[in-house]
């Protein structure tokens, strides 16, 4: 079964906020309800996912969310679906 998660276009995202001259800090004031600078972060460093907070960036910056912060695929990491070892006969 395949899962996906949000990443974060990292370099897109950090150029968009040097250009506009934003902070962590001036992006969660933007944000409805605003939220801290420490929220920003975190979700930019893919430490929490926040769909609310993902849609308000991406509009803030006029950008679609799928470009700014698009899904990639998770490996699946159930043990009985991993193979760990080569099955051979005895002689």
């Amino acid at each position: 079964m395949e899962k996906y998660r949000r990443s974060v276009n990292k370099n897109l995202l950090k150029s968009l906020i040097y250009y506009n001259g934003y902070t962590f800090e001036k992006i969660g004031k933007l944000c409805n309800p605003p939220v801290s600078k420490t929220a920003i972060s975190l979700l930019i460093n893919e430490k929490i996912e926040n769909e609310r907070l993902i849609i308000q960036i991406s509009e803030l910056f006029h950008v679609p969310h799928l470009i700014l912060f698009p899904f990639v695929q998770v490996q699946d990491s159930q043990p009985e679906n991993q193979r760990k070892t080569i099955d051979v006969e005895d002689p």
